[in-house]
């Protein structure tokens, strides 16, 4: 008889450390979720961030020629497990020589993935006019941007994505 109480109270303490654990784990995050909700969701929905850049970048390995010019706009909003990231890009692509090749627009969101349409025209503004490639020379080369230039490039590239997605 003392065997089997000995064994009876270690089942009641094991399931009662294993319904704790449990419930622990199933509770957790909803209780996370809510009480974040509470306390960060006026803070979530105020957070957000913005860049807007026109750069000179060398190509990846799968892309044609040697450099692009780029004009971007990047946007993120929330924080942490919330944060959503909406980016626009155009990407004028040139050979060694600094011939044209062709522009790609790329707009990318959480919920449609990255969308792209290419065109046979340029269309970036504001990088470098004067920039000669070199393979030597360390790329990317970042335009200097003023708060005015940037709003100006921001218009630039919403009406381009306005016209053409």
């Amino acid at each position: 008889m003392f065997k089997n109480e000995k064994v009876n109270i270690i089942y009641r303490v094991l399931g009662r450390i294993i319904v704790l654990g449990m419930s622990t784990y199933v509770l957790y995050p909803l209780l996370k979720g809510l009480f974040l909700g509470w306390f960060d969701s006026s803070s979530k929905q105020k957070s957000s961030d913005e860049k807007i850049e026109a750069y000179i970048a060398n190509t990846q390995n799968d892309e044609k020629g040697a450099y692009k010019e780029i004009n971007s706009q990047i946007i993120m909003r929330g924080s942490g497990d919330s944060l959503k990231i909406e980016a626009r890009k155009i990407e004028d692509y040139y050979s060694k020589g600094g011939e044209y090749i062709k522009t790609i627009l790329l707009h990318s969101t959480p919920e449609d993935g990255d969308v792209t349409r290419e065109y046979d025209s340029p269309l970036t503004k504001m990088v470098q006019s004067d920039f000669v490639y070199d393979q030597d020379k360390l790329i990317p080369i970042e335009s200097e941007l003023s708060g005015e230039d940037k709003e100006k490039l921001k218009e630039h590239i919403l009406s381009n994505f306005e016209d053409k997605f």
